[in-house]
């Protein structure tokens, strides 16, 4: 059915975007300069683009401008071995009040020109190592970057955070998009749209500069195309969308490369239902894989004559020259638990490039519940049962939700490999979780699929409500009572590396107005009543997304207790 223009479900869309944007904003300013996962070497590989028109390579040194921004800042507390002289968030705020506010007035005059010069000291965190990335972000954000080029550094990078930002803020009405093609109800598309625009740990990850705003949108972008394509595999506009969203997001992150056996897999299956047409749709799908070949292919040539490895990434790097059976006999040396555990840790919350974590019960929580999705959605499709007892009234048919599946899961395999090889690159078992981020419209839809799948049929309106309230609860207790208090001072790093436990008590007594200022420190035309406001507005976003997320949950039932089942 149709959308017109004042449909009430528009204007609800359009206010889960604008919560999406005020929490991105307010997660932009509360976020210290380089606090964001590898944020310096991703704001350095687009100024060494901007300053000399040529891709960095991984010995190419970050700008002298960063190099002396890194002696004046805050810096993570997974920097604290860092060579060069530097202060981390536990030691800066023991300096003097003159000392610190020394150290903002010369970030804010650090000459522009050292923007073009490299660092002078040689240290492995001084070389840019984002130059591993595809370069089709960078390009983009480059442009404005040299419209504010002699601003102030803080200034620059908080216009670069807020282009992700706004980059990142599309998957709310593509996963609306998404969902709709799965979901029978517009409450439970809504509904999606809702829970992603409230999981704290995405803000974590894109509220920086770097390309995950990017890949975000185009992965959203890839998924509805794949299911365009699955439903009328013969337009051959919905080719040409697939084929570009995988080509530029080749250009983005290696990651990428995980859609391709996904999107094999869903021709497969399209071929088998559709035995009248294979040749043409055959032919359509190869079109479009030639048609993202096309775009990115230059970019993964280069990768193998420079490096030898298709990827770029690294640990693939160092390992190119390695058969694959011999990789492949190093599986079982992995310590697979550890390996999982951070994936999950650093997926449901991590605290920036500080690693701050909450208590180890909120992980195995969302965890245990994940498990629970995942046994869901094997029900779905191998257990008969529950087709005919109309628990799957909330899905317009299992094919449609096999899409999303298998992208999300094809990543996972791609997740599995990055362990593997970093293990034996490195000696390190472990992988980044959040970058399962770029999926999240994949997963919060397979995921609430698995669990509305189990739920008797009174209680599935609720189960999208009850996951927002409970991200909602997370990001709300990870900001006030984590965050902004090892943010501001109040809190830091024991002898053995714990963080110390934040207590409201700890505020009685406190002036809580300089504390204010602590936070507000070195972010460009912003002082105290301005960052209360931006804080203010994101309370109300949050709460706003939780009364979406309920009013659709009322309206939910209405829905499916209407629908034909499957």
């Amino acid at each position: 059915m149709p959308f017109r223009f004042g449909d009430t479900n528009i204007r609800i869309i359009v206010l889960i975007w604008i919560c999406f944007v005020l929490r991105g904003i307010f997660y932009s300013v509360l976020f210290p300069l380089w606090e964001g996962y590898d944020e310096f070497a991703h704001f350095a590989f687009v100024q060494h683009l901007v300053a000399t028109g040529t891709l960095p390579l991984a010995s190419t040194p970050v700008s002298k401008e960063v190099e002396e921004s890194l002696k004046l800042v805050p810096l993570p507390w997974t920097l604290r071995d860092m060579g060069v002289p530097h202060a981390i968030h536990d030691d800066y705020w023991m300096l003097s009040g003159d000392e610190r506010r020394w150290r903002e007035e010369q970030l804010s005059a650090l000459p522009r020109d050292w923007a073009s010069q490299p660092a002078t000291a040689k240290h492995q965190y001084l070389s840019n190592w984002e130059a591993q990335q595809p370069p089709l972000y960078y390009w983009l954000v480059s442009f404005p970057l040299r419209i504010v080029w002699n601003e102030s550094l803080p200034v620059r990078v908080l216009v670069l955070r807020l282009l992700g930002v706004g980059m990142a803020s599309l998957v709310i009405p593509l996963g609306f998009l998404i969902a709709l093609r799965v979901f029978r109800s517009r409450e439970a598309a809504l509904g999606i749209a809702a829970l992603i625009a409230a999981m704290p740990e995405l803000f974590v990850n894109v509220c920086r500069v770097g390309n995950e705003g990017l890949a975000i949108l185009l992965y959203s972008l890839l998924i509805y195309a794949a299911l365009s394509f699955a439903e009328g595999p013969g337009r051959m506009r919905t080719i040409w969308l697939f084929g570009a969203c995988m080509g530029l997001g080749l250009l983005t992150k290696a990651y990428f490369l995980t859609a391709l056996p996904a999107f094999a897999v869903v021709l497969t299956c399209i071929l088998l239902f559709e035995p009248d047409r294979r040749g043409a749709i055959l032919l359509r799908g190869l079109a479009a894989i030639a048609a993202a070949l096309m775009i990115c292919g230059w970019w993964y040539w280069r990768n193998h004559t420079l490096t030898g490895s298709w990827s770029g990434v690294m640990p693939d790097v160092a390992l190119h020259k390695m058969p694959l059976w011999e990789l492949l006999r190093q599986i079982p040396r992995v310590d697979w638990k550890n390996a999982f555990d951070s994936l999950i840790l650093s997926h449901i919350w991590f605290g920036n490039w500080s690693f701050l974590q909450v208590r180890s019960w909120i992980y195995h929580f969302y965890k245990y519940l994940a498990l629970l999705a995942s046994l869901g959605l094997v029900a779905i499709y191998l257990v008969p049962w529950l087709k005919r007892s109309g628990r799957l009234t909330f899905l317009r048919s299992r094919r449609s939700l096999l899409v999303p599946s298998l992208f999300y899961g094809f990543f996972w395999l791609g997740l599995l490999y990055h362990i593997l090889i970093t293990f034996v690159a490195q000696g390190i078992s472990a992988s980044q979780g959040w970058y399962l981020y770029c999926l999240v419209a994949a997963e919060v839809i397979v995921v609430m699929a698995g669990l509305l799948a189990l739920s008797p049929a009174r209680f599935q309106p609720w189960v999208m409500p009850a996951a927002t309230i409970g991200f909602s609860l997370l990001d709300i207790y990870t900001v006030h009572f984590l965050l902004a208090p090892y943010y501001a001072g109040l809190i830091a790093h024991k002898a053995d590396g714990a963080l110390a436990t934040f207590h409201v008590g700890m505020l009685r007594g406190a002036d809580l107005w300089s504390y204010i200022g602590r936070l507000a420190a070195n972010e460009p035309y912003l002082n105290h009543a301005g960052f209360l406001m931006i804080w203010f507005f994101y309370l109300l976003a949050t709460s706003g997304l939780v009364a979406i997320s309920l009013r659709a949950g009322w309206r939910h039932c209405r829905d499916i207790s209407a629908g034909p089942s499957l």
